[in-house]
C-alpha cells in the first residue's frame, strides 16, 4: 500500500463511479484490514481510494457492477509522501457510501484496462502471459466450485473453471474466491482486468481487481467455435476426473518405477535432481525480448532457501527436491520481480534474487 503523508486536508464528499475494487487485504506492517479501488471523478480522472472499513466493500461492489454513480462521504484527501503531486483518498468508519446524483460525465473504462476489448483469437496470438486484458465472452461451461491449496498464500482458495467463447474462439478461464458465483451458463459478460496465464496450456485468470459485468445482448457463436467448445469440454472432463482421483495420484507419486528393469522403489530412497526452463522477459516495452534459459538445481535451491524464510512463502519442506513439481511451478509464477544473473551465450541462469 502506498505511503501517505500524515498531513491531510479536511474531509470531503466525492461523487463518481467505482472501478478496480480489490479484495480485502491485511497490511504487512500494521495488520489492519483494508481494500482499495478507484473512483472516476470526471471523464479522465481516476483517483485511488484506500478504505479501512471492510464492511463497506459489498455496497461498493454492487455499485461497481451496476455502474451507478455514488457519493463517498467523509473521505480524507491524502498526498503520497514521495509523490506530493499525486492525490489519493482514505475512508474510515465515519465514511459512507450513498447513491449519487446524475453526473455530467459518463462511466468509462479505467486506464487500468486496455482501451479496446480483446478477441479470444488475439489472446492466443498477440497477448503475452501476465498481461491484463478485458474482453466480451459467453460462458458455455462451468465446473462445480472446489478448493485449491495455495502454497504461496498458505491457505485454501475457492476456484471454478469456465469455458468462455466469442465469435473468434474459446478458452478456459479460472474464477477465484469472490467471483466464483458471479456467472451463469449461457450468459454473456464483460470480463475486465483478467490476466493471461500459462500452466500446461494458455488460459485466463481472474485477480483481486477483476470485474465481471452482465451484457444485455447474448453473444452468438459460429459453428466452428461450438465445435472448439466440445473439444475443450472433453479436456475439462479429463481434468475433473484427475481432481476426483487426486489422492490416489498423489500417493502414486511416492513410488517410482524404473523404465528399464520395471522394478519399483520408494521415491524417498532415490537421489532427486530438479531443474527448470524459464522464459525471461526483460523490463520495458519490447515484447519480443523473451528468451528461454535453463535454470540448474543450484540456482533453484538457492532461491527456494531464501523463500523458505520469507514472509508469505513458508515451506514445511526445506529441501526443494521434497516439493512437488506443481508447488515449484506455482511458487515461481507467484513471485513478483526477480533479478537474474545469466550467461547469455549458454542461455544459462547462474542465480536468482528477489527484489
Amino acid at each position: 500500500m502506498a505511503s501517505t503523508s500524515k498531513s491531510a486536508e479536511k474531509v470531503k464528499n466525492v461523487n463518481g463511479y467505482i472501478h478496480e475494487l480489490s479484495e480485502i487485504q491485511i497490511g504487512k506492517t500494521t495488520g489492519n484490514r483494508y481494500f482499495d479501488f478507484k473512483v472516476q471523478e470526471d471523464e479522465s480522472e481516476f483517483t485511488r481510494v484506500a478504505c479501512f472499513s471492510p464492511e463497506k466493500r459489498d455496497v461498493l461492489k454492487r455499485k461497481q457492477e451496476s455502474k451507478d454513480p455514488v457519493c463517498l462521504t467523509n473521505v480524507s484527501p491524502q498526498k503520497k509522501k514521495y509523490k506530493p503531486d499525486i492525490k489519493e483518498y482514505t475512508m474510515g468508519k465515519y465514511s459512507s457510501v450513498v447513491d449519487g446524483d446524475s453526473l455530467y460525465f459518463p462511466w468509462r473504462l479505467s486506464p487500468g484496462a486496455d482501451t479496446n476489448p480483446v478477441s479470444i483469437e488475439n489472446i492466443f496470438g498477440k497477448k503475452e502471459v501476465g498481461e491484463s486484458i478485458w474482453f466480451r465472452g459467453k460462458v458455455v461451461s462451468i465446473s462445480d466450485p472446489y478448493s485449491v491449496y495455495s502454497s504461496a498464500m498458505e491457505k485454501k482458495l475457492q476456484k471454478r473453471d469456465l469455458i468462455v467463447a466469442d465469435p473468434t474462439g474459446a478458452m478456459f478461464l479460472s474464477l477465484w474466491e469472490g467471483l466464483v458465483d458471479q456467472v451463469e451458463i449461457q450468459r454473456s459478460y464483460l470480463f475486465t482486468n483478467v490476466k493471461v496465464a500459462f500452466f500446461k496450456k494458455r488460459f485466463l485468470n481472474t485477480t483481486s481487481k477483476s470485474v465481471i459485468s452482465v451484457l444485455e445482448e447474448s453473444i452468438e457463436l459460429p459453428r466452428k467455435v461450438e465445435e472448439r467448445v466440445k473439444i475443450l469440454e472433453m479436456q475439462e472432463n479429463n481434468i475433473e476426473k484427475g481432481r476426483i482421483h487426486e489422492d490416489l495420484i498423489n500417493n502414486a507419486k511416492s513410488i517410482v518405477k524404473c523404465q528399464q528393469c520395471n522394478l519399483s522403489t520408494l521415491k524417498k530412497n532415490m537421489t532427486s535432481h530438479m531443474t527448470a526452463n524459464i522464459i525471461i522477459q526483460a523490463e520495458g516495452d519490447d515484447k519480443t525480448a523473451s528468451v528461454r534459459y535453463h535454470c540448474p538445481m543450484v540456482a533453484l535451491r538457492s532461491l527456494f532457501a531464501v523463500l523458505s524464510i520469507t514472509e508469505g512463502y513458508k515451506f514445511k519442506e526445506q529441501d526443494i527436491t521434497e516439493l512437488s513439481e506443481d508447488m515449484v511451478v506455482e511458487t515461481l509464477l507467484h513471485i513478483g520481480e526477480v533479478e537474474f544473473e545469466i550467461r547469455k551465450e549458454e542461455k544459462l541462469i547462474q542465480s536468482m534474487k528477489l527484489l
